[in-house]
């Protein structure tokens, strides 16, 4: 985990590299090309199917 700093909403954020763009563009590109197949194992009308991005960090990322 990086060094924690204030965040734009006052809350601990992590400090992050330049690579966090690049990784955000691959994580959205992978949600929206493998929606249409996690729709095929929902049934009608109850919520959505998620992606859950296991190397996380606290919730908000700050560049250094």
């Amino acid at each position: 985990m990086g060094k924690l700093v204030p965040g734009n909403d006052g809350k601990e954020a992590e400090e992050v590299g330049p690579w966090v763009e690049e990784k955000l563009a691959a994580v959205k590109t992978y949600v929206e090309i493998t929606s249409q197949t996690r729709q095929k194992y929902l049934p009608p009308n109850i919520g959505g199917a998620a992606y859950i991005e296991l190397f996380c960090g606290p919730g908000q990322g700050k560049p250094a």
